[in-house]
């Protein structure tokens, strides 16, 4: 699925969808900005459901703060996903 493509089906998915909340609202931001960069890639592209579980045990406030962040991150370094999926790692520390 090429750019243009892509583009169409966001605003024909965008005329169906209907957001009931902030959080419903947030998170279907952080899929389409997934999926613009997963478009040409091996990787298949993002759900909601998908995001939805990764970020559950973050509130509301944390889930635009952290959305904030990774935009930021996005013009530093040009990569949204990798900053999201990077900070949501848990890491197994060892002492």
């Amino acid at each position: 699925m090429d750019i243009p493509n892509y583009l169409d089906y966001l605003e024909k998915k965008a005329d169906r969808q209907t957001i009931n909340s902030k959080r419903s609202y947030l998170i279907s931001q952080i899929v389409e900005e997934i999926n613009k960069e997963r478009v040409g890639t091996k990787y298949p592209l993002a759900k909601p459901r998908m995001i939805a579980i990764k970020t559950s045990h973050l509130g509301v406030e944390e889930l635009d703060w952290f959305h904030h962040n990774c935009m930021e991150a996005k013009q530093r370094s040009g990569s949204y996903g990798r900053f999201f999926f990077g900070s949501l790692k848990s890491i197994d520390r060892k002492f």
